[in-house]
């Protein structure tokens, strides 16, 4: 076994086995150029942050990896890594080969987030050296009880809805009222207005932001929209499927 960097002429065989691990998922070459390629704050455009493990073949039977992001914390910028993700063939999966791949992209990669993890992950990245430095949840609010109603009766209806509507953000409504504030939806990186960024809180951890980011995040995507107050104050709304 051994272990090289993601480089392009790899990326169209990476694209392949994607395909063959992940079977169920749609658009993946299209999800690798948007979510990886595109990203603005992966600098060198040709070494994403990617580790592949091939056999003797040369063929990939595994990869770790994740996209770049920047977050604020006590008062500093830090880059860092999301959407971390990695496999091992089953085949391939003994003699601590996967923990192996983890621990080499470690090495070069000291801080990061990671979606949904498990507990057995968190006791092997600890293992690792690793420290854990927090969480974040998602909790649902239900204002009103007649919510969840609507919100099944709109999932019932949605082929009617989106036929008469359409099943982009293009319906979505170009104003949000609020407490007397009013949010304007934003169509274009031009429209985007964020003034020189600080955090709000030293002691809160916060991803940083910018116009090239948040415009590769959410501009011109089919799932979402972008709503600004002024240059500090956004918030993003998204279709439910």
């Amino acid at each position: 076994m051994k272990i090289i960097p993601l480089t392009p002429d790899h990326y169209q065989e990476f694209i392949e086995f994607n395909k063959q691990i992940y079977p169920g998922r749609k658009n993946i070459e299209n999800r690798f150029k948007l979510q990886v390629l595109e990203n603005p704050l992966l600098t060198e455009k040709s070494h994403p942050s990617v580790l592949l493990m091939c056999n003797k073949e040369n063929q990939i039977v595994g990869f770790q990896g994740g996209t770049p992001l920047q977050y604020c914390w006590q008062g500093e910028t830090i880059d860092c890594l999301a959407g971390i993700g990695g496999i091992i063939q089953e085949e391939y999966q003994k003699k601590g080969r996967g923990a192996f791949l983890m621990h080499k992209w470690l090495k070069t990669h000291s801080s990061f987030f990671t979606i949904g993890i498990s507990q057995l992950m968190q006791q092997i990245l600890l293992s690792l050296g690793m420290q854990k430095i927090g969480e974040a949840h998602t909790y649902l609010w239900i204002r009103k009880f007649s919510s969840p109603l609507k919100m099944a009766w709109s999932w019932l209806t949605k082929d009617k809805y989106q036929s008469e509507r359409g099943s982009d953000v293009s319906c979505f409504p170009e104003k949000v009222s609020f407490q007397n504030n009013q949010f304007i939806k934003v169509n274009s990186q031009k429209q985007i207005r964020i003034s020189d960024y600080s955090p709000w809180k030293k002691e809160v951890l916060e991803f940083s932001r910018s116009p090239e980011f948040l415009d590769w995040r959410f501009m011109g995507k089919e799932t979402h929209a972008l709503y600004q107050l002024d240059p500090a104050t956004y918030f993003v709304l998204k279709k439910v499927d």
